[in-house]
């Protein structure tokens, strides 16, 4: 799992696309707020989350490449879904998608 989707920055030409009412219920004041950052929970964030790994792996694949395939084919929205031979090769998975993650600002866990 991913720490987490909301370190995942907005351009700023889509923040209009993402806003938050917030009233005030003492002096009904009504403001609104752009979200910056996936917000969890929208329709829009599972493609979201999977679409930045991507790019991560497209990014800085060539230095994690047993990484990198496994976030084009074993993520499903945050989770890493994925198995392995040996628990040499499960330590290297582990090593590669730790690097890998560290280069996008991600954090694996569990």
């Amino acid at each position: 799992m991913l720490k987490s989707n909301r370190q995942i920055k907005l351009n700023e030409e889509d923040t209009d696309f993402q806003r938050l009412l917030w009233m005030d219920f003492e002096s009904k004041e009504v403001r609104d707020f752009k979200l910056l950052r996936i917000t969890f929970g929208t329709a829009s964030a599972p493609f979201l989350a999977v679409r930045t790994l991507q790019q991560v792996a497209t990014d800085e694949g060539q230095k994690y490449p047993l990484a990198a395939d496994k976030v084009s084919t074993s993520f499903s929205m945050d989770d890493l879904m994925c198995g392995c031979e040996t628990i040499k090769e499960g330590i290297e998975i582990y090593k590669q998608m730790k690097g890998l993650l560290q280069e996008g600002w991600f954090e694996l866990q569990k």
